[in-house]
């Protein structure tokens, strides 16, 4: 139920915020967010460093309204990603942070189990995550100039 929750909330925000045409603008955010959330999710599963609890709806011991949460939340990232590089770097350390304050209230909330996975780690790999999905991103995200990168 709290993985049904959260990618509710994320999608709701999604509609909210972004909007139909934000959407449309930044669904590869949403795959590129997908991808990387979903193969360090199962590196960590696979790895035994992780467990989820409370998942209705697995793919490989990983709830499926987790990765759909993912996915909504790469495109939350994404709509407000600066475009001076250190605002960039700014913005990614501050969701970086928020979203490692949002995995120690999991852990203690008895929703996820991390075992020989420290919070630095977490972290760093976050950061180099959305430092990733920023730049696949870019890559492929209509610019608001009206063109490809």
């Amino acid at each position: 139920m709290p993985w049904i929750v959260f990618a509710a909330v994320i999608w709701i925000l999604n509609v909210l915020i972004v909007r139909l045409h934000g959407l449309k603008q930044y669904w590869s955010a949403g795959v590129w967010s997908l991808l990387v959330g979903y193969f360090f999710t199962e590196s960590l599963v696979i790895g035994n460093d992780a467990v989820f609890f409370h998942g209705t709806y697995l793919v490989q011991e990983i709830p499926v309204f987790f990765l759909a949460g993912i996915t909504g939340l790469g495109l939350l990232v994404i709509r407000f990603l600066p475009d001076e590089k250190l605002w960039k770097f700014f913005y990614l350390l501050f969701i970086t942070a928020l979203l490692t304050w949002v995995e120690i209230f999991l852990i203690n909330s008895g929703f996820i189990v991390i075992t020989g996975w420290s919070l630095y780690y977490s972290f760093t790999f976050k950061l180099l995550a959305l430092v990733c999905i920023a730049w696949l991103s870019q890559l492929t995200v209509r610019q608001r100039k009206g063109y490809f990168f």
